[in-house]
């Protein structure tokens, strides 16, 4: 069976999403998510400046993968900050379809990858605390070069 189509609808176009706020309530939205995000970019902006100097590859890699979580989250707080300004301007959803893709791929892809270092970051805490003198070891610079390069690779 074939799908109905209403009058003025095209069966070949995606349809509109529905408008959860409309004129003041959007504004008031917009200016939330604006607020929102732009203390979220300040605060990971300020533990980006003040952990890079902590980075290293012992059992400092903490800080490594603290640096590069607070880096997406800075990628993900941008592009929510700039999508809303452009909710804000009732751009098309139709003619401006790849803005959104790109817009929801650099929005939701620092969420898989913010899960991957919490586990990585879990897992060498663990190492270093249940095994202090034989992490080192097993955890040398090309073993943790690799995690991070996996990590990196799923942003």
């Amino acid at each position: 069976m074939s799908a109905r189509v209403g009058p003025g609808e095209n069966a070949t176009q995606a349809p509109s999403p529905i408008q959860h706020f409309v004129g003041a309530d959007r504004t008031y939205a917009v200016l939330w998510y604006s607020v929102i995000c732009t203390v979220s970019l300040g605060l990971h902006v300020t533990f980006v400046i003040g952990t890079r100097r902590l980075c290293g590859w012992n059992s400092n890699f903490c800080f490594t993968l603290l640096f590069v979580l607070s880096l997406a989250c800075i990628i993900r707080f941008s592009t929510e900050l700039i999508a809303s300004f452009t909710a804000l301007f009732y751009m098309d959803w139709i003619e401006y379809q790849a803005l959104w893709i790109a817009f929801g791929s650099l929005a939701f892809a620092p969420y898989f990858t913010v899960v991957l270092l919490n586990f990585l970051i879990t897992f060498h805490r663990l190492a270093y605390t249940a095994f202090p003198f034989k992490a080192g070891e097993y955890l040398n610079k090309s073993v943790l070069q690799v995690q991070f390069l996996n990590a990196f690779l799923k942003l």
